[in-house]
């Protein structure tokens, strides 16, 4: 007897599992769902270092810059700031804090969480930071940025050139 594999319907269910998480869980509640399970184990894993308090600070208050200025510039060009309907973008924005990083408010949202693990001496954000990065790589930037090359075509690519995804 022969068994074929049938590969085709184990991609549709990738396909299908991706196509559910793409852009459906807004990245503040990944944010907070990744503080929170640094507090999970706040007490289990620790390193010694009372000096990092300023450090978290200083990443907070980064944090907390760069999405104001990115969401003050979304604002001030009249598109949307919703991340999970990337359809309803209007403008591209490249000027302001969009000429250092493609997604800043991602990153204000990254640097809240290292500031959370760094503050609290907690080595586990090294595990949780990797984690949210690929998250909000794989289910928010991409699905978003096909969305951009749909509208703004080549503008998009030449400022994918020039901007990096991150830093």
């Amino acid at each position: 007897m022969l068994i074929v594999k049938d590969r085709s319907s184990q991609n549709i269910t990738d396909i299908k599992m991706k196509k559910y998480l793409n852009t459906k869980i807004p990245p503040p509640i990944v944010m907070f769902l990744c503080i929170g399970i640094i507090y999970l184990f706040e007490s289990q894993i620790e390193y010694s270092q009372p000096n990092l308090k300023a450090a978290g600070i200083i990443f907070l208050i980064l944090g907390l810059i760069i999405i104001f200025l990115a969401v003050l510039k979304f604002m001030k060009t009249k598109t949307t700031v919703d991340p999970t309907r990337p359809h309803k973008t209007s403008n591209l924005v490249i000027s302001g804090i969009y000429k250092i990083t493609r997604n800043p408010m991602y990153l204000g949202m990254l640097f809240m969480i290292m500031a959370y693990a760094i503050y609290n001496n907690n080595i586990f954000g090294c595990i949780v930071v990797p984690v949210f990065i690929f998250y909000i790589n794989k289910f928010q930037i991409e699905p978003e940025e096909i969305e951009m090359r749909k509208k703004f075509g080549e503008s998009f690519e030449n400022y994918c050139k020039k901007v990096n995804r991150w830093i």
